[in-house]
């Protein structure tokens, strides 16, 4: 992770050569202010989950690439909660756990919702 400039927030990745394969931008601007606190892969590695910190105010993101281009799933944020601890269940698939600096423990599941479309022209 580093700032370009202090203008990107990117996290790199990296080759077992050290070249680099690709990166991720997080946040682009004049004045940064968040930082990555947590980052987690899923079991398959298919969904990064990034926990920001902006003073006092959390922000859980949820990270899925394909094409060698980053999406973003998902975001939540949490208002004067701090995220302290953040991992994915070793044995259901998508299921992240956390808890919060007030000791609250959340658990939530990820899903895909394949979908099929047929397209009909004319009097087909």
């Amino acid at each position: 992770m580093r700032f370009n400039n202090g203008q990107k927030l990117t996290i790199s990745f990296l080759e077992k050569n050290d070249l680099k394969h690709g990166e991720l931008i997080l946040e682009t601007g004049e004045n940064i202010k968040k930082y990555v606190e947590h980052i987690a892969w899923n079991k398959d590695s298919t969904i990064l989950a990034l926990v920001l910190r902006q003073e006092n105010d959390s922000y859980l993101q949820l990270w899925s690439s394909s094409n060698y281009h980053w999406y973003l799933k998902q975001s939540f944020s949490f208002s004067s909660i701090n995220i302290q601890t953040l991992l994915w269940n070793i044995d259901i698939n998508n299921k992240l756990h956390f808890i919060t600096n007030n000791g609250q423990y959340h658990s939530m599941s990820c899903c895909s919702a394949k979908q099929q479309i047929k397209i009909a022209e004319g009097n087909k």
